[in-house]
């Protein structure tokens, strides 16, 4: 019998957004960390409706995707690691289009921002970090 690869059997959603992303060691340096959040931001499936005050429980859960990054807290040498990868986080953001009333007085900006969760700490002389990371929305009216 012929053994297909996985390439035969995968195919990655057509809009390019996950339920899930898992990365590891990918915040070893400030850029990296950078790379890491804008990838995540911009690959993670986003809540169907725009804040949980809207979400209709019978439709189903809309809470978009989460992605999991494991991490060492500091990368000596090179800079990076899970505190720069939180700053990376909250300084990116996703602007959405604005919610307009016909006038500007009544102009909200929303964006999409990363929220960080750490949900496991494993202390090794440099301890890593299991992290949580999901979409959250934010606006300024």
């Amino acid at each position: 019998p012929q053994i297909s690869s996985l390439g035969d059997q995968y195919k990655p959603p057509q809009d390019g957004k996950f339920d899930v992303i898992l990365m590891a060691e990918t915040t070893y340096t400030t850029l990296a960390a950078r790379q890491t959040a804008f990838l995540i931001l911009h690959h993670l499936k986003l809540p169907l409706s725009r804040s949980l005050e809207h979400k209709n429980i019978d439709k189903g859960d809309d809470s978009g995707g989460v992605a999991f990054v494991a991490s060492k807290r500091y990368y000596f040498g090179v800079g990076g690691g899970v505190d720069v990868f939180r700053e990376e986080c909250q300084a990116l953001k996703l602007v959405v289009d604005d919610d307009t009333h016909g006038d500007d007085e009544n102009k909200r900006t929303s964006w999409w921002k990363l929220q960080v969760e750490t949900i496991q700490v494993y202390d090794n002389g440099n301890n890593h970090q299991q992290l949580k990371v999901a979409p959250c929305l934010e606006t300024y009216e």
